[in-house]
């Protein structure tokens, strides 16, 4: 049930019934690794005075907030994360939507890497026993190269600056090629400003499709 996954992200929406996977995380895109921020916590987080680029880094790492004590108490029950959430809750979100919905739900129940085989069998049992009609269960770190990861330990001290407050928008034709190895990254002496990328329907380049749809902010 639409928007979920990369629908909602390039609708600027939430993920449907899911909760957010963490507030900081890295998202794998064809090969390469691009780095989400939750923009309500950044924002709140500039708005109070507590932001840092080495808070977010850290949120990066680990995904949340609940255990940091660098973030106000408030703000830490505001937001949290998928791997933050008992599992027996996010089964009883779906089932509580599944009862009025003919067709199966989509909903992912978010486990950590230390979960059991055990556990696993629980959450099948106990989805069957409450009737929805389908269920995703993922334990983090399962899959080599799954599409949502935190970023590691020694992925750097701070995340790459984003862009905020306004900057005069740009618009410069660039001709992008099936051949084009790297996206064009249109720069003023402020920093990164707003371009607009036209790709044709005609077998364009996947590479820049996707860089444009994921690092638009």
């Amino acid at each position: 049930m639409a928007p979920t996954g990369t629908v909602s992200l390039i609708a600027g929406t939430t993920a449907g019934i899911e909760p957010m996977f963490a507030i900081a995380y890295a998202r794998n895109v064809l090969g390469r690794h691009l780095v989400e921020v939750n923009p309500h916590f950044e924002r709140l987080a500039r708005d109070r005075g507590f932001y840092s680029d080495e808070l977010m880094a850290a949120i990066a790492r680990t995904g949340g907030v609940r255990d940091n004590p660098n973030v106000p108490d408030d703000v830490r029950a505001a937001f949290p994360t998928a791997l933050e959430i008992a599992p027996q809750w996010h089964l009883r979100i779906q089932a509580a939507v599944q009862r009025h919905v003919d067709a199966a739900v989509s909903k992912t129940i978010n486990l950590p890497a230390e979960a059991t085989v055990d556990d696993v069998r629980a959450i099948y049992l106990a989805a069957w026993r409450v009737r929805v009609k389908g269920i995703t269960v993922c334990r983090y770190g399962s899959r080599p190269r799954q599409v949502l990861t935190l970023l590691s330990a020694d992925a750097g001290a701070a995340l790459p600056s984003r862009r905020c407050g306004s900057t005069p928008p740009l618009l410069a034709a660039v001709p992008l090629t099936c051949a084009s190895s790297e996206p064009p990254r249109p720069q003023s002496g402020a920093g990164p400003v707003p371009c607009v990328v036209a790709c044709g329907s005609g077998g364009g380049d996947a590479l820049v499709a996707s860089w444009c749809r994921f690092r638009s902010s």
